[in-house]
């Protein structure tokens, strides 16, 4: 007869959000979020033909990707 796991040995499932739920964490509007997704900078699971899913690890790699540590002087000049 097998033991089934202790329940601290099972890893957590990963979080998934919908398009609607990752754009109002980032204050942003959704079509924002399709255009990363269909230009491949924002990485989602799709699920039939009509589901996306953004996971909690993907949405926060986006997150830091788009990071900026700063404006170089030679950008900052350029900008204005």
């Amino acid at each position: 007869m097998l033991n089934p796991p202790a329940p601290n040995t099972i890893p957590p499932l990963p979080t998934y959000y919908t398009v609607d739920e990752a754009a109002e964490h980032l204050k942003v509007h959704k079509t924002m979020l399709y255009r990363e997704i269909r230009a491949g900078r924002l990485i989602a699971l799709q699920i039939g033909t009509k589901i996306l899913r953004i996971a909690h690890q993907d949405l926060m790699a986006y997150i830091g990707a788009q990071t900026l540590t700063g404006p170089s002087e030679q950008s900052y000049d350029a900008a204005f």
